[in-house]
């Protein structure tokens, strides 16, 4: 007698295939008690394997197959398949294990990556020249690491540092948006002559627009050899964690804080005809422990910027540990305040510049909204304020990332809890992301949008640019 295989005679169907949910069905004609395996194939390789899994009791009638007393299990899903492994805009296929057989609608099937993207936005991003730094400071040893991507007509990008010392690529690949990305390496020790009559290195792009090379720039302060020399105290890794996630340390506070306060300043410049110094009453909103404040007074002469006698810099922050930090250490030139999560506590139309880096990537939408009337309530007429997203260079380059279906689709997804000043507090601190589509549309209704700068502030986020009017 010869034994029939049930696995010879299966049915499949592949239902749905996005960003979201790749689901279908399959059964073995012949049994319904045995469930198929099904792969998906990308590139050669199988990346996943499974067996449908949901009760689907009038499928057989369906397909007009003979009814069985047990209801089968045959319907299958499988939720975010990027954030599972599955790439972008390479054909996959899903096939049955035992048959190598395609289920219906299962051949060459293509997740888009930027189904419902901002075409602006894109463009943008694939016409700038963006840097992207990291380093690692050990034993008086400081390894810069640089890529620089740039759309494929421009030739030879170097890099420049102090615009003088010039640094040539080591490599280039392909890269996203058909950019190419070009790789650089500096080692730098605190007697090397990079360091000789300067107090910091500026790193920058020859690539970059010269009006944008003051923004996409890299400061690095000869502070990070030797803490004596700043002029305030610099936090523990505990304090600079809350605010910057637990890898981070002393080296990333000093050069992410004075790049960023030498951005702003720089901002200011290109977008309002005025340094920092033109500015009176300033708010840094999300103070943390004063990676950005500090360098009001610490940073400002070695910069070349100038300071104001009368400045009134107020910081304020939700975080209770880091806000009793910059008391204790700062009070003798700034104020600070623990802020409630209801409001400011300022009075109404008082404040000169706003500016608030990765504080709106932790917001959800409705306390975005209540915070920029806030800010609205609070700001003069013609004041400048500069906030920071994880805009499209975030959520489209990480592809794994959950937030992208959501944010691709929707234009903002502020759904991931973050846990990084207290689990008390997860449910109000998120992980949140924004399209320029959506500041666009909702964000010019409280102040006139001016710019957006993808991926300047710590090379990751976007600065918005908006004035009060």
């Amino acid at each position: 007698m010869i034994l029939k295989n049930p696995m010879m005679n299966l049915k499949g169907h592949v239902d749905r295939v996005d960003k979201f949910l790749i689901a279908g069905w399959a059964l073995c004609v012949d049994d319904p008690l045995v469930r198929p395996a099904i792969n998906i194939i990308q590139l050669g390789e199988t990346l996943f394997s499974f067996t449908p899994n949901f009760e689907a009791p009038l499928l057989r009638a369906a397909l007009d197959l003979l009814p069985v007393n047990i209801p089968p299990l045959y319907a299958w899903r499988l939720w975010l398949p990027l954030a599972n492994g599955l790439k972008p805009d390479i054909p996959f296929s899903l096939i049955f294990q035992d048959t190598n057989e395609h289920l219906t609608l299962g051949c060459d099937r293509v997740i888009q990556l930027m189904e419902f993207a901002d075409k602006e936005a894109i463009n943008n991003l694939g016409n700038a020249s963006l840097m992207f730094p990291s380093f690692n400071l050990s034993e008086g040893k400081f390894d810069l690491f640089v890529t620089v991507e740039v759309p494929k007509y421009i030739e030879n990008p170097t890099l420049l540092v102090n615009n003088s010392y010039v640094i040539y690529p080591i490599e280039s690949v392909h890269a996203w948006l058909n950019k190419i990305s070009y790789f650089y390496r500096l080692s730098l020790l605190l007697s090397s002559e990079h360091w000789k009559g300067v107090d910091v290195l500026e790193v920058k792009s020859s690539c970059c627009p010269a009006d944008l090379s003051m923004i996409y720039k890299l400061i690095i302060p000869k502070s990070i050899y030797n803490h004596e020399s700043c002029l305030f105290p610099v936090p523990l890794s505990e304090n600079i964690g809350r605010i910057s996630g637990p890898l981070s340390d002393q080296a990333q506070y000093l050069i992410g804080g004075i790049t960023t306060f030498a951005q702003i300043e720089s901002i200011l410049k290109i977008f309002f005809g005025k340094g920092l110094s033109d500015f009176r009453r300033i708010v840094d909103w999300g103070v943390g422990c004063g990676r950005i404040i500090r360098h009001f007074f610490e940073s400002t002469q070695i910069l070349g910027l100038n300071i104001n006698n009368n400045w009134e810099l107020l910081g304020v922050d939700i975080d209770p540990v880091n806000i009793a930090w910059c008391k204790t250490n700062f009070s003798e030139f700034a104020c600070f305040d623990l802020l409630p999560l209801t409001g400011f506590d300022i009075e109404s139309g008082s404040v000169d510049l706003v500016y608030g880096i990765s504080v709106f990537t932790h917001l959800s939408e409705y306390e975005q909204h209540r915070w920029l009337a806030e800010i609205k309530r609070i700001t003069r007429k013609g004041s400048a304020i500069v906030l920071t997203i994880h805009g499209e260079g975030v959520f489209y380059r990480e592809c794994s990332n959950i937030a992208l279906p959501f944010a691709d689709k929707f234009d903002f997804f502020d759904g991931i809890p973050d846990a990084a000043i207290g689990t008390d507090r997860d449910k109000y601190y998120r992980a949140s992301y924004h399209s320029q589509r959506y500041i666009k549309e909702y964000w010019n209704k409280y102040f006139r949008l001016i710019s957006i700068l993808p991926q300047a502030n710590a090379f990751r986020q976007d600065f918005v640019v908006l004035e009060r009017t």
